[in-house]
C-alpha cells in the first residue's frame, strides 16, 4: 500500500491528529515536527522489510505527540489512549 493510499484511507483520523497538533504551542513539538516525523517514518519504511505494517507506522507517526496538548511528561501514554479512543469511534 502506498503512503497516499494510507493517508486517504485514514484521512479522518489523521485530520484529528493534525487539529490537535495545531493547538500545541511548543515549537519543537508542533505540527511541523509531526510532519517531519511522518516524512522520516516514510523514508525508514522505504528501506526496511516489507513485513512491517506501514499503515500502523504512519498512523502512529501522526499521533505520537498528540498527548502534549495536556502535558509533556507522560504524553506518550496519553497519545496512545487518545488514538485508541478515536480509532474505536471512527474506524472499528
Amino acid at each position: 500500500m502506498m503512503y497516499e493510499d494510507i493517508e486517504t484511507k485514514h484521512k479522518k483520523i489523521i485530520d484529528i491528529a493534525k487539529n490537535y497538533m495545531n493547538m500545541i504551542k511548543d515549537n519543537e513539538h508542533d505540527i511541523n515536527h509531526m510532519n517531519d516525523v511522518v516524512n522520516y517514518t516514510k523514508e525508514l519504511l522505504n528501506n526496511i522489510d516489507d513485513e512491517i505494517d506501514k499503515e500502523v507506522c504512519i498512523i502512529c507517526a501522526y499521533w505520537h505527540d498528540v498527548g502534549r496538548i495536556k502535558y509533556q511528561n507522560g504524553h506518550e501514554q496519553l497519545s496512545a489512549k487518545m488514538l485508541r479512543e478515536e480509532l474505536v469511534k471512527n474506524i472499528l
